[in-house]
């Protein structure tokens, strides 16, 4: 149930402005995504999920807030 409450977290407005254009279900299936691959970015979880890449810098930064993700920059 704590999961839930945390990616339900992850999918709400956490600073002023808009709020995020990305669905719990989507929360999850980033999740699957990073989970199932190594090095996986943005440009190929936004095809994934259908969103823009703007939209997955949030979701990352969201994901990143919770601790349910840590990333490199692979350069």
């Amino acid at each position: 149930m704590q999961a839930l409450r945390v990616i339900e977290k992850v999918a709400s407005k956490i600073a002023p402005g808009r709020a995020p254009f990305f669905t719990t279900a989507q929360v999850v299936k980033a999740l699957e995504i990073i989970g199932a691959e190594k090095g996986v970015g943005r440009k190929k979880l936004s095809e994934a999920l259908g969103l823009g890449e703007g939209t997955i810098r949030t979701l990352v930064k969201h994901l990143k807030n919770e601790n349910l993700l840590k990333f490199q920059v692979q350069g």
